[in-house]
Parts: C-alpha cells; structure tokens; sequence
C-alpha cells in the first residue's frame, strides 16, 4: 500500500494532474483542427475532371481565358441554380451522373432558346449561352460540355472554323446536336468545314429549301431512347428544311410528308432534330413535349441510361485489324439478347456490308468479305438501343 501523502503535496499532484489533462485536451483540439484544415485544402485542390475529355475545371478554365474568350457569357443549372460565368465560376463538381453540361451555340443574340432552356433545367441539365454571330468558341471551351446544340437565324462568325472545331470536338469523344438552319448553304447561316463535308458526321444532305407548313411528327421508332415518348407527346412546327437523309445516317422520326425530323449520324456521334429552335418562334404541343425529345437527345447521346438496358453498353472487337483476309470476326456485347446488326460503310456513307443476327448478349460472328476493296471503313453494331462504330482498315 502506498503511504499517505501530506495534503499539500496531494493538493500539489491534483494541480499537475489538471495542467497534464488540460494539455491533452489541447493537442488534441489542434490535431482536429489540422486535419479540417488538410481535408479542406485537398477537396479545394482536387480536379474535377470532364467525362467528355478528362480535362479538369482548371483546365477548362485556363485553357478558356486565352484572350478570345468572351466575357459574360453565363449559364444556370437545374433548377434554382445561380448563374455562373464561363471561365470563372465554373461548378466546383460535375452535375453528376443524371445531369449534363449542355451548352446552346447558336447563331443569335442572347438569351438563347429561353423556353427550351427553362425545360432542359427542369429535367436538371445545366445550360450555358454561347452566341456565335460575332465570336467562334475555341476548342478547349467546346471540350468543357458534354453536349453542344448548335442552331442558327443569323450567320456564324466563322462557319468553316465552327465546324472543324466541332469535328475535332466530336472526334475526342463530343457530342453534337443540330438543329435548322444548321444544313443551309447561303449566308453563313450553315455549318461548313468538317462536320459538313465529311460523311461520319453527316444526318441530312444541305438545302436552301425550306419547308413551312405547320406539320406534325408521322413516322418514328417507338422503340428507339430518343423518340420513344413522341407518341405520346406529338410536337408540331412550321419551319424545317426540305431535304433528304444523307448516306449511311439512321433515320429515327420523320415529319409528316416524309421530311426527316430526328437523324443520327453514321458515327452516332451527332443528332440531327429538324425544326428551329430559336428567339423567332419554338415547336408546339403539349406541355414538356419538346423538352423531353431534346432531353432524350442529349441522354441518349451522352450514354445515360434512360430505359430498361440497365447500365449496360455496346461493345465491339474486330479481328484482324489491320484486315487483309477473307472472313472478319466480330465479337460483340449487347445490351440485351434479341435482335441486332452489323453494318459496314465506306468514305462515301454507302452501305458496303451488312449482316442481321439474332443472339445472345455476348458472342462472335463471321463477316465473309473477300470481295471489299482496300480502304477505310466504320464498322457499326447496333441492337436497337445502343450502337458502337469502330475505324476497319482494309489492305489488299
């Protein structure tokens, strides 16, 4: 047993005791402090990157403010959302897996599409204005959304520079919705450069003609993610271009007449919805319904999920590639057994080769191609829901 100490040296321990304690107590407040602290910097440091390009918000950022950039063009999203300026206050975190980074570069004066733009952000989309009658965005402010809409009643600053940047912007995993007068020859009022003259990005042939009749959707595929709610929600317009499907483009609505409404490229890469858009007038029908087919478009464009596929893709492998053979293999992943295709096509968008299966969701087929020439070709496999292209090269 320990001896009892005097009360003054007991009253001595007790103070050394409080002082040990309270030290404790003290370093471990400023240990908590610490680690907020280091917590807090690192989210404030962490880049969030884009999943069109892999390019961060910094990036996006500096890469923007070269000098051409133009000041105040802003955006809001979903809805209640702040605005925010391009460049400057970008979102410190992706929308998310159910939102997108859309942005409206059209050929007018802002505030653009006002009524489509408060639908898309009711469906959570966030929407910046981009107006291209005096200024042509660079490459890298393209590769800061997931998704572009592109229209026109005026002319574009550069419409050659526009639609090689939206090549290129297309061919780093973007993705292009157009809208009339996008196809118009004259005026500047048209795309030009590579998203108008090469043929995997082409959905309807240009025109100068102009169909306006108020019209309403005739034939669509109801099975299709795009144009499924059309039925039951029928949109009407009187302003389209008078035209024809370009080669090798899916052809998914048409307006009645057969003008072709709603066209994916070959690439599947760019939408093609025929009908304006814009300031001057907007396409009719029942509440919503225009919203949902444009908000559909850019779902479906973007890779989100909007039926019963569950999250899966379509994918593809050829062999050999290079090919210089008699018989290709295709290996495939569909989305769900049933139905599906394979489809060749040359630089010209002409069909070279096709085969319809019906199959599981995964197996290989064989392509008998003795007789195609030497060149380049897009490979596409589609199961009616989603669809993958990839680049075959033929030697002979």
């Amino acid at each position: 047993m320990l001896p009892m100490l005097p009360p003054h040296m007991r009253r001595e321990e007790a103070l050394c005791l409080e002082v040990d304690m309270f030290n404790k107590a003290a370093l471990a407040v400023l240990s908590i402090v610490l680690c907020v602290t280091l917590a807090l910097g690192a989210k404030s440091n962490r880049v969030q990157r884009n999943p069109v390009t892999g390019l961060g918000a910094d990036q996006n950022t500096m890469l923007a403010s070269d000098g051409t950039t133009a000041n105040g063009l802003t955006a809001t999203g979903g809805t209640g959302a702040a605005p925010r300026a391009l460049g400057l206050a970008w979102p410190p975190e992706h929308p998310g897996k159910d939102s997108r980074l859309v942005a409206f570069m059209a050929a007018e004066s802002a505030p653009l599409a006002t009524a489509l733009r408060d639908s898309l952000e009711g469906y959570g989309e966030w929407v910046t204005d981009v107006p291209c009658v005096s200024y042509t965005p660079t490459f890298a402010e393209m590769c800061g959304y997931d998704v572009i809409l592109v229209w026109s009643s005026d002319s574009f600053a550069d419409p050659v520079t526009m639609g090689d940047r939206l090549a290129d912007y297309v061919d780093v995993g973007g993705r292009v919705i157009m809208f009339t007068s996008c196809w118009y020859d004259s005026a500047g009022l048209g795309i030009g450069g590579r998203i108008k003259n090469e043929w995997q990005y082409q959905t309807i042939n240009y025109s100068d003609s102009f169909d306006l009749q108020d019209r309403t959707e005739g034939w669509f595929d109801p099975g299709h993610e795009i144009t499924r709610d059309m039925g039951i929600h029928p949109i009407h317009m009187y302003f389209r271009h008078n035209t024809t499907l370009a080669p090798g483009a899916f052809l998914l609505a048409e307006w009645m007449g057969g003008i072709p409404f709603v066209v994916v490229s070959v690439n599947t890469a760019v939408i093609c919805i025929n009908c304006y858009i814009g300031n001057d007038t907007q396409p009719t029908g029942p509440s919503g319904a225009w919203g949902r087919l444009v908000d559909n478009a850019i779902e479906w464009s973007s890779g989100a999920v909007i039926d019963n596929a569950g999250d899966a893709w379509v994918s593809m492998t050829l062999a050999p590639s290079p090919f210089a053979g008699a018989v290709l293999r295709v290996g495939y992943n569909l989305t769900q057994p049933g139905p599906a295709s394979v489809t060749l096509f040359d630089i010209s968008g002409r069909a070279a080769a096709r085969q319809d299966f019906t199959a599981a969701r995964a197996g290989q087929l064989s392509l008998a191609l003795r007789l195609l020439s030497a060149g380049v070709y897009l490979v596409r496999l589609d199961d009616g829901h989603r669809s993958a292209v990839q680049k075959l090269v033929v030697q002979r």
